[in-house]
């Protein structure tokens, strides 16, 4: 797909705007997640893997990544 390093950029330039953070989900089914540190970002949104969720991603969303808000952008936003 030759949109995902435009993608990956809007995403890093977002995270270190402290406007959203990328979580990586673990599919233990517990809902817990891990924030991905934005010196690694570049590295994980590279791999083309990450971008491809399965039916039972979108439907569970117990496994891939996640794009979540930040406090910052929520506590700012006219529309909260």
């Amino acid at each position: 797909m030759t949109l995902l390093p435009v993608l990956a950029a809007a995403l890093v330039s977002l995270v270190n705007d402290g406007l959203i953070e990328v979580r990586q989900l673990f599919v233990d089914g517990s809902g817990s997640y891990e924030v991905i540190p934005c010196g690694q970002l570049p590295d994980v949104l590279a791999d083309q893997a990450v971008w491809e969720y399965t039916d039972h991603s979108w439907i569970h969303r117990d496994e891939g990544l996640a794009i979540v808000e930040t406090h910052a952008v929520r506590m700012y936003s006219p529309n909260k």
